[in-house]
């Protein structure tokens, strides 16, 4: 045992040491629970029940994965589909026994292997990112899994899952003494917890004893690629076969998604009955008739909702009369929810809601019926149409724009003011690459602008070159002096505070609906939001600035002939850089005090620099040291001293 009397002086370095690693363990398990819900198809599916293959090596055994076994699918196709067919009477198993994995294994990829784990990848660098930056331990970081293939009361009926899930929620905040979790739902998974905050609300005697445990329960939630009314795509899968990428004709997946009562799930539905669009042409049939002449019907999104699509497609096809009955039975009849109706603001305190833009999108179809019975030809599909109140933008590939952006009406009311902030998707920036302004929103996801000066929100993103790319990799020669004029992708946050609650809307330029959950943009500004929430427990964590934090991310840059990000980075030669780029490093700290900073060139190159002390939200106390360590070395104040010169 180390001695400790005596001078005073190894006395007070271990009570130092003593007192930092207690207060650095205290804010390393100041953490909360994160509960993950994925979506559609994207938990793995085990069987519970042998079944025999026609295939010799190719029977499904008892805990064998099911979704996704590629090998299994190509070399017994029939049945593969036959184990994952559910019956569409009761949505009862065909054949094998299937049911969701646990844990975050059966989330992470979905085909494990050397070849297909990097194909099948969905949650797996979310899980990550949690477990890497917040040390979350097997309590702390949970999932959801659900059999995604069942409409939402199957899901109650036959798993238990929303009692289930009740329980592991409070499971996880007295275990953890927890003030609440964070729930982070992707697609499909955030009408499955919409449906569970239906469900909840009717086992509690009164209002205030459901908000009660909400309150005590979920402190955020992330609503991440929500199809809020819905996606067209559903209708594509229902009528003939979805594209996705496995090795199956799209009649053969057509055959396969008609059985899953989770499908309609997803179909589209309108704003409000009023609504203009809710009477435009979603649908155009062209129906072969018994006198082998063709009579052509359109369909709009009231037509769905109130079942006149189903009934005209059962005159040509039988399965629509599995389908009339599957929508009737376990969405029209719902005694918890009708899922096809908008859904208000669940009464949570910070609801984050994060989508991607700017892709395209098809959600007017157009089919026609082939000479063979219950067969759909695709003929054409048309994009979103411009629309000028939301500033022209469209979906994220998958999900249209007017379905993701509900979460729009989930800031204030009509009339309030919003913070509107756009920041680069690069991996670092200063806060000149930052414009905020202030939008006062009128209907939906459509804003008028209180500072038109400052760029409003329909501006596209600055058309001059960033400091960095949106893949993270280094700028260097050829990208200062050459710009293709395409602009950088950004991240737009519109945020809103009342007095009890945070609501924040976060739009990703470019970035699809499948891989949002892997995109570098994404995960950093969640890790950023989670900080601040863990730390503080406030939300809207602060878009200022980025800054680089490894000598990698450094470079010449050779118009300003200075190294780039100057407040950060500076010119410091070492033997054996034969570039620029590599004599590009961040700042240091040199104990004799502040020096003038060196960034236009060799000369005084060996001398220390004192660093720029970042943002004051980040100076107050050691919040992650794992996270924070890499910015103290290189965050000064003397950005705000210098703003303030004459």
């Amino acid at each position: 045992m180390m001695y400790v009397g005596g001078g005073g002086g190894v006395g007070l370095v271990v009570a130092a040491l003593l007192h930092f690693v207690a207060a650095t363990q205290s804010h390393d398990t100041a953490v909360l629970p994160v509960l993950l819900i994925p979506g559609y198809a994207s938990t793995q599916l085990h069987a519970w029940r042998s079944e025999r293959c026609s295939g010799l090596g190719h029977d499904v055994a008892v805990g064998d994965r099911v979704w996704i076994n590629l090998a299994h699918l190509i070399g017994q196709k029939e049945c593969w589909l036959k184990c994952m067919s559910l019956r569409l009477e009761d949505q009862g198993d065909v054949s094998c026994k299937l049911r969701a994995g646990e844990g975050i294994s059966s989330i992470a990829e979905l085909a494990p292997g050397l070849v297909t784990g990097p194909m099948s990848i969905v949650w797996r660098n979310v899980i990550e990112a949690l477990t890497d930056h917040f040390d979350l331990g097997p309590h702390q970081l949970m999932v959801a899994s659900y059999d995604w293939r069942l409409p939402p009361s199957k899901l109650q009926e036959r798993d238990h899952y929303f009692y289930t899930l009740q329980q592991k929620i409070e499971d996880a905040v007295v275990q953890n003494k927890s003030p609440g979790i964070v729930v982070l739902a992707h697609s499909l998974g955030n009408n499955v917890f919409r449906y569970f905050l239906e469900w909840l609300r009717r086992q509690f005697d009164s209002p205030a004893a459901y908000q009660t445990w909400l309150d005590s329960h979920i402190a955020s939630y992330f609503a991440v690629g929500a199809p809020f009314l819905g996606s067209a795509e559903s209708i594509e899968s229902l009528t003939s076969g979805s594209s996705v990428t496995l090795p199956l004709g799209r009649e053969s997946l057509r055959q396969l998604q008609v059985t899953f009562g989770s499908m309609q799930w997803m179909l589209p539905f309108p704003r409000a009955p009023d609504d203009p669009k809710a009477n435009e042409t979603l649908i155009t049939v062209r129906f072969l008739t018994k006198a082998e002449a063709y009579t052509t019907e359109n369909f709009t999104l009231a037509d769905i909702t109130n079942g006149r699509f189903h009934r005209a497609m059962q005159t040509a096809d039988p399965r629509f009369h599995d389908l009339a009955y599957l929508y009737d039975q376990y969405y029209t009849n719902d005694p918890v929810l009708n899922p096809h109706s908008p859904w208000e603001r669940p009464p949570i305190k910070s609801v984050y809601i994060v989508y991607g833009t700017g892709l395209p999108v098809s959600p007017f179809l157009r089919y026609e019926h082939s000479s063979s019975i219950g067969r759909w030809e695709l003929t054409s599909v048309m994009g979103e149409g411009p629309d000028p109140t939301t500033c022209f933008k469209t979906g994220d590939g998958t999900v249209g724009y007017d379905s993701l952006s509900w979460g729009h009406t989930w800031l204030g009311q009509k009339g309030d003011s919003i913070r509107v902030t756009r920041i680069p998707q690069a991996p670092f920036f200063t806060d000149d690459d930052v414009s905020t302004t202030h939008s006062t929103r009128l209907e939906y996801s459509s804003y008028t602008h209180d500072q038109p000066q400052h760029g409003g929100v329909c501006v596209a993103p600055s058309k001059q070159p960033q400091n960095a790319t949106s893949t993270g990799g280094r700028r260097g020669f050829l990208s200062d002096m050459m710009w293709s004029g395409e602009p950088d992708p950004s991240i737009t946050f519109y945020e809103y505070t009342d007095t009890r609650t945070h609501t924040s809307v976060w739009e990703l330029d470019r970035v699809q609906h499948r891989e949002i959950l892997s995109h570098p943009a994404f995960l950093r500004e969640l890790k950023h939001e989670l900080q601040q929430a863990f730390a503080t427990g406030r939300a809207h964590a602060s878009k200022s600035f980025r800054p680089p934090h490894h000598d990698s991310d450094c470079y010449w840059n050779y118009l300003g002939a200075q190294c780039a990000y100057s407040e950060y980075c500076q010119y410091d030669y070492k033997f054996g850089d034969v570039t620029l780029d590599q004599s590009c490093r961040i700042k240091t700290t040199n104990t004799g005090g502040p020096t003038e900073t060196n960034d236009r060139g060799p000369q005084d190159a060996h001398q220390g620099v004192y660093p720029p002390t970042g943002p004051q939200s980040l100076m107050g106390e050691p919040l992650f040291k794992h996270i924070l360590s890499d910015y103290t070395s290189q965050c000064g104040t003397h950005k705000a001293h210098d703003r303030m010169a004459p």
